[in-house]
């Protein structure tokens, strides 16, 4: 082999490559790397970046500005004026053409102009730094969307786990009635209906756990897409699915208005009406200090040291008052339309509020609820899988028929799925309360 190292470093980044693995341990750990990596919430603090840097121009706006100018012209025609000629000696009532200028001119110029009464541009700064405040809120909003998501999936992923380990439970015991009922065959005491629902059993075991399986694997890509993960890592959840230890979250109107939904609605409130004043600023007078001053050369013949040149210079300084006095009446009906946008803002900010205590309200009933049956739910999983053995081994000693057994299987089978549903009610409601 000529390249033996070679070789080896390619094995050890196919091993490392295989490896590759993110453990996460609790929720809390989640939370915290979708709020680091999820790209929703960097394209959120991205729009809040955009308006701090619209904030900085709008304040810019109402800063001097100072420009700098230069021309050059060459004038191939240059203007004429009739002069009486009798000034240069000439007969009275005759007139000679004059001159004025060289046909190559240079030209630089400095222009200054600051505002100095101008409420539009006043309160245009004060409705950027409202935009602002209201993409602040909007990023939270964006974060507790995200963080609801993952709370949902990280519990939905627990969910499947402890299902696949039933599924196992549950094959375990189908294929233990399964070799009963082949002695119960090869004695000719069954009959090949019953045979054939055990076979049935047994498939419809495997399907499931296989089924099971697939939507275990679906919840983790779920989840690695808001933790922003590569899809061809492996993420393993180092948690199960345990009863929360009960709590009295704050659910009144005290805490809506806290939850960033409605703030960044109220705050699009303040912007909307920021932004009325704008248009209302509009109609009044604007007052600005214009300044400017010129630097000029005029010569015959470029770049020649035999050129005929002048210079001159001249400056002005000045005030300039604009006010608008008619414009059809679209000033007047963009101030009427910011009014209503206003209005409808602050409905909505009502409608949200509501909407967000009555979110509150229902989680709280659904997380009291979940702790009222998580205890009878608990003892109803544990008797049926004490039932299911005492079913089979009765099945087994010929105690009892295929149907009971059948029957019993049943109850253990719903009384299982109905605690872990319970389970993950009891821990997404009390994460979503933990969050506010």
């Amino acid at each position: 082999m000529k390249h033996p190292t070679t070789l080896i470093f390619f094995l050890f980044a196919l091993l490392q490559n295989g490896l590759s693995q993110t453990s996460l341990g609790t929720l809390e750990e989640a939370l915290s790397l979708a709020t680091l990596q999820n790209t929703g919430i960097q394209a959120s603090a991205i729009s809040r970046d955009l308006v701090h840097t619209d904030t900085r121009i709008a304040g810019g706006n109402l800063l001097p500005s100072v420009n700098f100018s230069a021309t050059g012209d060459y004038n191939y025609r240059m203007p004429v004026q009739l002069i009486p000629a009798v000034i240069f000696g000439g007969a009275e009532g005759e007139y000679r053409e004059i001159q004025f200028g060289q046909p190559y001119v240079a030209n630089m110029a400095i222009d200054v102009s600051m505002p100095l009464i101008a409420p539009d541009k006043w309160r245009a700064r004060e409705t950027s730094r409202k935009l602002e405040v209201q993409t602040g809120y909007q990023l939270e909003k964006q974060i507790e969307t995200v963080k609801m998501s993952v709370i949902q999936a990280w519990y939905q992923n627990l969910l499947y786990k402890a299902v696949l380990h039933i599924n196992e439970q549950q094959l375990s015991l189908a294929d233990s009635l399964k070799s009963s009922t082949e002695k119960k065959m090869a004695n000719d005491v069954l009959s090949p209906s019953d045979y054939n629902r055990v076979l049935n059993l047994v498939n419809t075991t495997r399907m499931a756990l296989e089924s099971n399986r697939a939507r275990y694997a679906q919840s983790e890509l779920v989840l690695k897409q808001l933790l922003h993960l590569p899809m061809e890592e492996d993420l393993m959840l180092n948690a199960d699915l345990v009863m929360p230890e009960r709590s009295n979250p704050v659910t009144d109107a005290g805490a809506a208005t806290k939850r960033p939904a409605y703030q960044a609605q109220l705050a699009s409130a303040e912007t909307a009406f920021s932004q009325l004043q704008e248009k209302q600023a509009a109609r009044l007078p604007k007052l600005s200090l214009n300044a400017r001053h010129t630097l000029q050369y005029q010569f015959d013949k470029p770049f020649s040291e035999n050129a005929t040149s002048n210079g001159f210079d001249f400056g002005s300084v000045g005030l300039s008052f604009q006010a608008p006095l008619f414009r059809g009446k679209t000033l007047a009906l963009q101030t009427e339309k910011a009014r209503l946008r206003h209005e409808q803002a602050m409905k909505e900010s009502m409608q949200i509020l509501e909407q967000s205590q009555k979110e509150l309200l229902e989680w709280r009933l659904s997380l009291d609820e979940a702790y009222v049956n998580a205890p009878v739910a608990k003892e109803n999983a544990e008797r049926s899988v004490e039932n299911v053995r005492i079913a089979l081994k009765r099945y087994e000693e010929g105690l009892s028929e295929l149907s009971e057994y059948f029957n019993v299987y049943g109850e253990y089978v719903q009384s299982q799925q109905a605690y872990l549903q319970v389970l993950v009610n009891a821990n997404i409601y009390r994460a979503f309360l933990d969050m506010n």
